[in-house]
Protein backbone atom coordinates (compact mmCIF):
# COMPACT_ATOMS: atom_id res chain seq x y z
CA UNK A 1 0.00 0.00 0.00
CA UNK A 2 1.16 3.32 -1.44
CA UNK A 3 -0.57 5.17 1.52
CA UNK A 4 -0.94 4.86 5.24
CA UNK A 5 -4.24 5.18 6.50
CA UNK A 6 -5.47 7.38 9.23
CA UNK A 7 -5.53 4.16 11.79
CA UNK A 8 -3.54 5.69 14.62
CA UNK A 9 -4.41 9.19 16.20
CA UNK A 10 -1.78 11.67 14.91
CA UNK A 11 0.12 13.60 17.47
CA UNK A 12 -0.42 17.46 17.40
CA UNK A 13 2.43 19.84 16.82
CA UNK A 14 0.40 22.55 17.95
CA UNK A 15 2.10 25.31 20.69
CA UNK A 16 -0.54 24.92 23.49
CA UNK A 17 -0.15 24.58 26.84
CA UNK A 18 1.59 21.33 27.32
CA UNK A 19 4.17 21.84 24.62
CA UNK A 20 4.64 25.28 26.09
CA UNK A 21 5.60 23.47 29.30
CA UNK A 22 8.19 21.09 27.91
CA UNK A 23 10.00 24.03 25.68
CA UNK A 24 9.92 25.89 28.94
CA UNK A 25 11.19 22.89 30.94
CA UNK A 26 14.35 22.45 27.97
CA UNK A 27 15.15 26.02 28.38
CA UNK A 28 15.51 25.96 31.94
CA UNK A 29 17.27 22.66 32.00
CA UNK A 30 19.24 23.90 29.26
CA UNK A 31 19.88 27.30 30.75
CA UNK A 32 21.05 25.83 34.42
CA UNK A 33 23.08 23.13 33.19
CA UNK A 34 25.29 25.54 30.59
CA UNK A 35 25.70 28.10 33.05
CA UNK A 36 27.23 25.66 35.84
CA UNK A 37 29.04 23.79 33.57
CA UNK A 38 30.49 26.92 32.10
CA UNK A 39 31.10 28.25 36.16
CA UNK A 40 33.16 24.98 36.32
CA UNK A 41 35.88 26.15 33.77
CA UNK A 42 34.24 23.98 31.12
CA UNK A 43 34.71 25.43 27.52
CA UNK A 44 31.43 27.25 25.94
CA UNK A 45 31.71 24.14 23.48
CA UNK A 46 31.67 21.29 25.57
CA UNK A 47 29.14 23.30 28.06
CA UNK A 48 26.67 23.33 25.50
CA UNK A 49 26.90 19.32 24.73
CA UNK A 50 26.78 18.77 28.80
CA UNK A 51 23.71 21.10 28.52
CA UNK A 52 22.20 19.02 25.67
CA UNK A 53 22.57 16.06 26.63
CA UNK A 54 21.03 16.53 30.18
CA UNK A 55 18.09 18.23 28.09
CA UNK A 56 18.02 15.44 25.80
CA UNK A 57 18.01 12.82 29.10
CA UNK A 58 15.40 14.84 31.26
CA UNK A 59 13.02 14.64 28.46
CA UNK A 60 13.26 10.95 27.30
CA UNK A 61 12.80 10.27 31.04
CA UNK A 62 9.70 12.14 30.63
CA UNK A 63 8.29 10.93 27.89
CA UNK A 64 9.82 6.54 29.18
CA UNK A 65 7.60 7.68 32.07
CA UNK A 66 4.35 8.78 30.84
CA UNK A 67 4.75 5.85 28.05
CA UNK A 68 4.94 3.24 31.01
CA UNK A 69 1.87 5.56 33.08
CA UNK A 70 -0.14 5.49 30.69
CA UNK A 71 1.13 4.92 27.16
CA UNK A 72 1.35 8.82 26.30
CA UNK A 73 4.61 8.88 24.37
CA UNK A 74 5.18 12.08 22.27
CA UNK A 75 7.64 12.76 19.97
CA UNK A 76 6.12 16.49 19.87
CA UNK A 77 7.07 16.75 23.63
CA UNK A 78 10.54 15.37 23.36
CA UNK A 79 11.03 18.18 20.47
CA UNK A 80 9.44 21.09 21.99
CA UNK A 81 11.76 19.96 25.07
CA UNK A 82 14.88 19.45 23.08
CA UNK A 83 14.20 23.08 21.21
CA UNK A 84 14.08 24.72 24.75
CA UNK A 85 17.38 23.14 25.35
CA UNK A 86 18.75 24.33 22.00
CA UNK A 87 17.02 27.35 22.79
CA UNK A 88 19.21 28.41 26.15
CA UNK A 89 22.19 26.50 25.72
CA UNK A 90 22.62 27.95 22.23
CA UNK A 91 22.00 31.39 23.52
CA UNK A 92 24.84 31.10 26.35
CA UNK A 93 27.44 29.70 24.06
CA UNK A 94 26.60 31.96 21.24
CA UNK A 95 26.88 34.95 24.31
CA UNK A 96 30.00 33.58 25.74
CA UNK A 97 32.08 32.87 22.82
CA UNK A 98 31.08 36.52 22.11
CA UNK A 99 32.21 38.36 25.12
CA UNK A 100 35.41 35.77 25.00
CA UNK A 101 36.24 36.80 21.64
CA UNK A 102 35.83 40.55 23.03
CA UNK A 103 37.92 39.96 25.89
CA UNK A 104 40.55 38.18 23.53
CA UNK A 105 40.35 41.25 20.77
CA UNK A 106 40.56 43.97 23.45
CA UNK A 107 44.05 42.27 25.11
CA UNK A 108 45.52 42.20 21.41
CA UNK A 109 44.61 45.79 20.85
CA UNK A 110 46.35 45.96 24.35
CA UNK A 111 49.88 44.54 23.48
CA UNK A 112 50.08 46.01 20.30
CA UNK A 113 49.57 49.59 21.61
CA UNK A 114 52.27 48.59 23.72
CA UNK A 115 54.63 47.52 21.58
CA UNK A 116 54.50 50.93 19.23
Amino acid sequence: MLFSSNIYAQESWDFKTDKQLHYGAGLVIGATVYTSAYSMGESPKKSFYIAMGATAFAGIAKEFMDEISYGGWSDADLGYTLLGGLTSAGSGYLVTKFIENRKRNRRIKLRRKLMI
